[in-house]
């Protein structure tokens, strides 16, 4: 299956399903329709088969294995032969190829049914056409299908529901084909160049990630990772200290303790979508991981605890709820703009975990970044709750934080407040600076990084909020990314009109780079338009940093 993705590739591809023949006989062969812009799919449900195309050599096929022929090119019509081999054959099309639809005359063309003789009558059991990521089947090739009992459940699926005239059924039948699709091509794309056992491993933790919620076996995963069994559960244990299955569940108790804090979901529901077989299961397995039942859970946290938030502090004081902790980085500082004078501090590159726990936080809520801090070790001083990831979303993480602890009525005035005061400042810098160019550097001894335009810590405050024009050279450097590092090349390119600097803290010579002679030589530095700022704030989303950026940038350039 080598030749699955094409790097010229438009940014999607459609999929229509058409139907699926079961073969089990010693000997068996059908016709493919060239003509007719349907593909096929044969897949091995045994060992020892084998497929012949036409006047070809024939092809052994092992159970898991695929075979991919493409419905255009070549003959009129082509004949399979198959013999001793068991397995399923399905029909599909790829509807779009470019960038835009097809058009009319394309379309109508396109709605020709299959013509087949060996499937008689089969046309697109219904009119779903869904979207597959950025890649398609190229040419005819052998592929493995993995994790071969998942595309086997769904074959078995596909099958069981063929020929039904239910308009459910029929749907279901389009989402289970867009779905085998996704698992044969996903796992190509998966696949590692070299990396060895660690990124199996990684890979079967993204996988766990997606599909907490169906029913996931060490043998699926070992699949998965293209490993034994034993070798897989030996090796997962050793790169994250625990048994496969039990991070499985940890996944699931963490979706769940979301899902019961911030929706008002029925605890039997919740125990289907997390992946918990059933209400009793759930219960058993939450209690043993947090200490309390799902509904003592969801009583206790969303009626008011004490907090522990690490990195969350900021959106925890704009719903008015002090921690029991704020968390510092020696290279870094603490959030001195939160001004939490009095609240003990929680190093998170050495933590101190028993005085975190003679402060008797209730719940600990956690952002994306815990596993860099280590933070999951907090779970034996009170139950975790993990926010959900919204990458730059401040204002998507502050709804979530709210709804965790009942602070929802707040959120509306908290964002209403900002933006207010974020068009005023906008206002009045246009008319001082008009189109005058600003960017942000984290300065760290004699390097620098510059952050970007369209994301990064200060991207949507100074370009978007605010309306600073940005630096064109800044903007092609960092395009897509939320930083980029600054050589002495690039650093002399930058013709930016005011800089705003942070420095790290740990860094013995932090003049090192601003002190030469290249750094005068810049525009903004030669004009006397460079201001540093607080680390904290400025390397930070949070919704009283952004407030603090604000205020600033009017400070300097007003």
């Amino acid at each position: 299956m080598e030749s699955v993705v094409n790097g010229d590739q438009p940014s999607c591809c459609l999929y229509e399903y058409g139907d699926i023949r079961l073969f089990s006989q010693r000997k068996d062969a059908f016709l493919l329709h060239r003509r007719d812009g349907w593909d096929t799919l044969l897949i091995a449900t045994s060992d020892g088969g084998k497929v012949r195309r036409g006047n070809g050599d024939a092809c052994l096929l092992k159970r898991g294995t695929g075979l991919y022929i493409p419905g255009k090119g070549g003959s009129v019509e082509d004949e399979l032969e198959l013999e001793e081999a068991i397995g399923y054959v399905l029909r599909f099309r790829q509807l779009r190829r470019s960038g835009s639809f097809y058009n009319e005359a394309e379309n109508e063309r396109m709605e020709s049914p299959i013509k087949d003789t060996e499937f008689k009558g089969s046309e697109p059991q219904s009119g779903t056409r869904s979207n597959a990521s950025q890649i398609c089947f190229e040419k005819q090739e052998m592929f493995l299908c993995r994790p071969f009992s998942r595309c086997l459940l769904l074959l078995e699926t596909l099958f069981r529901l063929k020929g039904s005239k239910d308009p459910l059924a029929r749907l279901q039948c389009d989402i289970r084909f867009q779905e085998l699709m996704w698992q044969l091509l996903q796992h190509r794309l998966a696949e590692p160049i070299g990396g060895g056992h660690a990124s199996a491993v990684e890979r079967t933790i993204g996988y766990i990630e997606k599909r907490y919620a169906e029913t996931l076996s060490v043998e699926e995963l070992a699949e998965v990772a293209g490993m034994e069994r034993g070798r897989y559960t030996r090796q997962f244990k050793a790169d994250t200290g625990r048994p496969p299955l039990d991070y499985v569940n940890e996944v699931r108790i963490e979706r769940a303790q979301q899902m019961l804090l911030l929706t008002g979901d029925r605890l039997s529901d919740i125990a289907q979508c997390s992946g918990f077989s059933n209400e009793y299961y759930f219960n058993r397995r939450f209690k043993g991981a947090t200490g309390v039942s799902p509904g003592q859970y969801r009583r206790l946290y969303r009626s008011g605890a004490r907090m522990f938030a690490p990195f969350l502090e900021d959106f925890l004081l704009a719903l008015g709820r002090p921690p029991v902790m704020q968390t510092a980085h020696p290279r870094w500082g603490r959030q001195e703009y939160l001004k939490l004078e009095g609240v003990p501090e929680y190093d998170v590159t050495s933590p101190d975990l028993a005085r975190l726990a003679s402060l008797k936080p209730e719940l600990i809520l956690l952002d994306d970044g815990y596993r860099r801090w280590g933070l999951d070790e907090c779970r034996q001083i009170a139950p975790l709750f993990k926010l959900p990831y919204f990458h730059e979303d401040w204002r998507a993480t502050l709804r979530s934080l709210a709804a965790v602890i009942d602070g929802e009525e707040l959120v509306d005035d908290i964002v209403a407040d900002y933006e207010r005061k974020a068009a005023a400042a906008k206002r009045r810098l246009g008319r001082r600076i008009g189109s005058q160019t600003a960017a942000f550097l984290r300065i760290s001894g004699n390097k620098a990084s510059i952050y970007g335009y369209e994301r990064g810590y200060t991207a949507e405050v100074l370009h978007r909020d605010l309306g600073l024009s940005p630096d064109p050279f800044a903007v092609r450097l960092t395009a897509g990314q939320r930083m980029a590092e600054l050589d002495e090349d690039s650093l002399a390119m930058l013709k930016v009109d005011h800089l705003f600097i942070a420095y790290d803290r740990d860094v013995e010579d932090q003049e090192a780079l601003t002190g030469s002679a290249r750094w005068r030589r810049l525009p903004a530095v030669a004009a006397g338009c460079v201001y540093e700022v607080d680390f904290m704030a400025w390397m930070n989303y949070g919704i009283l940093s952004h407030h603090r950026k604000v205020e600033d940038v009017l400070k300097v350039l007003l």
